[in-house]
C-alpha cells in the first residue's frame, strides 16, 4: 500500500531544512506492521528520501496517539532535494498495517524528540 499528499507546485524547505526543522506527524498505530514502513518526501521521479519507520512504529503503544518527528536532514541525507519537493509525506509497505494519522506538519527540531532511522 502507498499512501501521499502532494504539491502541486513543488516547494523549496531547504531553508527549513538548513534550520534543523523536522517533518512531524500524529500516529495512531492499531496493527503494527509486518515489513518495512517507508516514510518518504519525493522530489520529482526518481528523487525520493526515505527512512523505515517499521521498528518505530512497532514501539509504538497499540491504539495511543504519538507524535513522530524525523529532521528534514535525514530524508535529506536519504537522497531527497529539498529545493524541489513535490510530496512532502509519503507511507508505503509491503506487509500489513493499520494506523490513522493527522496533522502532517513541519516542526522545529527542538519541539521534541526526534527518529531518523536507517
Amino acid at each position: 500500500a502507498y499512501l501521499a499528499l502532494s504539491a502541486r507546485p513543488a516547494v523549496d524547505i531547504s531553508s527549513q531544512s538548513q534550520q534543523g526543522f523536522a517533518l512531524a506527524f500524529d500516529v495512531r498505530v492499531d496493527e503494527p506492521p509486518t515489513a518495512a514502513v517507508s516514510l518518504s518526501v519525493s522530489c520529482g521521479m526518481p528523487c525520493r528520501g526515505s527512512v523505515d519507520l517499521q521498528e518505530t512504529l512497532a514501539d509504538l503503544t497499540p491504539g495511543e496517539w504519538h507524535t513522530l518527528r524525523v529532521p528534514l536532514s535525514c530524508l535529506a541525507a536519504a537522497g531527497a532535494d529539498m529545493t524541489r519537493i513535490d510530496s512532502p509525506f509519503g507511507l508505503a509497505t509491503t506487509g500489513r498495517l493499520s494506523l490513522a494519522f493527522s496533522d502532517v506538519r513541519l516542526v522545529p527540531g527542538d519541539d521534541g524528540p526526534t527518529v531518523c532511522p536507517p
